[in-house]
């Protein structure tokens, strides 16, 4: 148990020894593989004591792992009292379970830690929280190893995780980043710790514990390495032993037909579909009239406006915009982007009539000309169920509240035209429901939904046309396939910064991690 609590310790104290401030580290990155190699089998060797098939590490290893545990403790300081060097002493100990030492070593992190943060107060009670955790779980479970198992399992801080401790993590995140050479699996490796993931890696559990099996019975020889050599083939093992997602279903490529649509254009880039009305909008002598109505009012604001470019080139602009979705029927209607364009007229009219607008003012016969407009459009919008439901973000409880920023969706967009994935349509039509949001938008609020469905719906337009011509994507495509080609390409290479844009979108990330498997 004593072993548990010390590697515990160690680890909350490891960012300070993986720091730019150690130069021993940044120098010399063989030092950085033998620390994570002391703490990782620490930790993993502890874990599988409650396996009944837990795998015993050759004598090689075991000593191989005190050795590095101790080269690095002297190689980072000469003073037993320094806390890089408390770090590998307790990483030591904990990898050594018949140690007589390890309680002085639990001792020596915790003062570790307790000396490069001062802040006592905090380490002790999460050390005290740790005792306590295997206190109340031995009521439940028999006092032995498996509760210090369980331990293992727990945030790294039981209790809120001190500033300090975050402020040194992000130093050490981006001191790994600079020294490259694969060092990002041993990041990922122990944010794991500090969100108390069971699983070393984020593998199944029979993969994880293979990998454990594999680094516990590597070599000296192995480990002694150059870090990108050890790091490229513990690499290669995460991505052998990942389960590849299986292809999604066929109802994870629908669009939702309440916000933009995509698909791809002759060239193989994506672009926003015609999305026409079909049966989904009202066709009766009524919908014609009220589209008549508001056809002519536009093409009225239109005439008024083009008079003077000077003042009022955007809405001339945008009202050209509005009648290409507005079409010259009922069934010609664009139904989401006719609520976008009309949205986007409703707040540049309201700009212009603003009595603080920096715009010159419109003339009588363009404010007369919009507000009818305005009238007719509402009119039509408002009076159909489907038009409306768009108006009024009524998508039903299958939608989930927005999570993707604004920011976000501008960024993915604009990647994807500068890509030549999308088309300036593609990126035009989302950046203009991005830019329709009123700031400090609550999550439920309608145009908000609408940006973000409109992008969900870019994603699975795209994983839509790289499915159609998988079996005929490679380097050497031509065509539409070259065109998938280079959209699955260009989804894998920004596939961490999309992950972490569209976190909260479960269904999104399951094609986008779909996409990243495939072997282009």
């Amino acid at each position: 148990m004593a072993a548990i609590i010390a590697i515990r310790a160690a680890l909350r104290v490891l960012p300070i020894a993986v720091s730019k401030s150690n130069p021993v580290i940044v120098s010399n990155s063989l030092y950085a593989t033998r620390l994570m190699r002391a703490v990782s089998l620490s930790w993993l060797g502890l874990k599988s004591l409650a396996s009944p098939d837990r795998p015993e590490p050759p004598s090689e290893a075991v000593f191989a792992t005190n050795l590095a545990a101790n080269t690095v403790a002297g190689a980072i300081s000469g003073r037993a009292g320094d806390a890089r060097a408390s770090i590998a002493h307790a990483a030591f100990a904990a990898s050594n379970t018949h140690s007589l030492n390890v309680v002085e070593y639990s001792k020596g992190a915790a003062r570790a830690a307790i000396s490069a943060c001062g802040d006592a107060t905090t380490v002790w009670k999460n050390i005290t929280l740790d005792c306590k955790f295997t206190d109340d779980a031995s009521g439940l479970i028999a006092r032995n190893t498996v509760v210090g198992v369980a331990l293992l399992k727990q945030p790294l801080w039981l209790d809120q995780k001190p500033d300090w401790f975050a402020a040194e993590w992000q130093i050490a995140h981006e001191t790994l980043q600079q020294i490259g050479q694969g060092f990002e699996i041993w990041r990922d490796w122990f944010q794991r710790r500090i969100d108390g993931e069971a699983t070393g890696f984020d593998l199944p559990p029979d993969a994880d514990a293979e990998i454990s099996r594999r680094l516990i019975a590597a070599s000296n020889d192995w480990w002694e390495r150059l870090p990108a050599e050890v790091n490229a083939d513990i690499k290669a093992w995460l991505t052998e032993l990942t389960p590849l997602p299986a292809e999604p279903e066929e109802a994870d490529f629908a669009q939702n037909l309440r916000a933009l649509t995509f698909g791809a254009d002759a060239e193989g880039r994506i672009d926003v579909l015609p999305d026409l009305a079909g049966d989904r909008v009202l066709s009766d002598a009524d919908a014609q009239d009220r589209h008549a109505e508001a056809l002519a009012e536009a093409q009225a604001a239109l005439a008024a406006s083009s008079r003077d470019l000077s003042q009022a080139f955007a809405i001339g602009e945008t009202l050209s915009d509005y009648l290409t979705a507005l079409g010259d029927s009922v069934e010609t209607i664009r139904p989401s982007q006719l609520v976008l364009r009309g949205d986007k007229l409703r707040r540049l009219r309201a700009d212009y009539l603003s009595p603080t607008s920096s715009k010159p003012p419109l003339t009588e016969d363009q404010a007369f000309a919009l507000e009818n407009w305005e009238r007719a459009h509402s009119a039509l919008v408002g009076i159909d169920p489907f038009l409306s439901s768009i108006e009024r973000a009524s998508y039903g409880p299958a939608v989930p509240a927005t999570i993707i920023t604004l920011d976000a969706i501008k960024a993915i967009i604009d990647s994807a035209r500068d890509a030549n994935i999308a088309t300036v349509g593609a990126q035009e039509a989302i950046t203009d429901s991005v830019e329709n949001v009123p700031s400090e938008a609550p999550a439920g609020e309608r145009r908000l939904v609408l940006a973000t469905e409109s992008l969900k719906n870019f994603i699975r337009g795209t994983a839509g046309f790289i499915k159609q011509h998988k079996g005929k994507i490679s380097a050497g495509a031509v065509g539409l396939a070259k065109g998938a080609h280079e959209a699955a390409l260009w989804i894998q290479r920004n596939v961490e910064w999309l992950r972490e844009a569209l976190a909260g979108e479960q269904s999104i990330l399951d094609l986008i991690n779909w996409i990243a498997s495939l072997p282009l």
